[in-house]
């Protein structure tokens, strides 16, 4: 049996948070339908494809390009007030709701191809990752204490706990 890794435990706390941004994000500008969840979901999956073949195809060494654009996008969508969208047309509502939604995602997505990589019990850490998606669906629930924008702010510190996992395993040089 192996053990946690807290790395991957918190990006997929955090990603699971963004997840369920997207889709009330999406909700509130486009209605809350089937086809608004299955046009999130299957670009969530694009943007990850993207990601990994990307990761595959240039193999970037250093994650914490991809950090800091992941914290950055974070405080940005955070701040943005997205009632400005509402009074837009479709198709530019959608073009710049898509944008700010995805770019977070990217982000992350990048983030996660690279350390992934470097793991030497994937098995493990996919398992950690899984078990933080599960936790980070509980965190999700706070949203009805704190609102959703405040999901964001978990995420932010779901990230920046990642941070410190991963930028203390890279000082170290010991693997993730």
């Amino acid at each position: 049996m192996g053990k946690i890794k807290p790395l991957f435990f918190f990006l997929g706390s955090g990603f699971l948070l963004l997840e369920t941004k997207s889709v009330t994000t999406f909700s509130l500008l486009f209605g809350s339908t089937w086809i608004v969840n299955a046009v999130v979901f299957s670009s969530i999956l694009v943007i990850a494809l993207l990601a990994n073949r990307l990761v595959m195809a240039r193999t970037p060494k250093d994650p914490r390009w991809f950090l800091l654009g992941l914290i950055l996008s974070l405080i940005f969508v955070y701040f943005f007030p997205v009632s400005i969208l509402l009074h837009l047309g479709f198709l530019p509502k959608i073009i710049i709701a898509g944008a700010l939604i995805s770019l977070p995602i990217f982000f992350s997505s990048f983030l996660f191809a690279i350390v992934i990589e470097d793991s030497k019990d994937v098995s493990v850490s996919l398992g950690s990752n899984l078990l933080g998606a599960v936790i980070g669906g509980f965190l999700e629930y706070s949203s009805m204490a704190w609102g959703l924008n405040a999901l964001y702010l978990i995420a932010i510190v779901c990230y920046c706990i990642a941070a410190y996992y991963l930028l203390s395993a890279k000082h170290n040089s010991s693997q993730i």
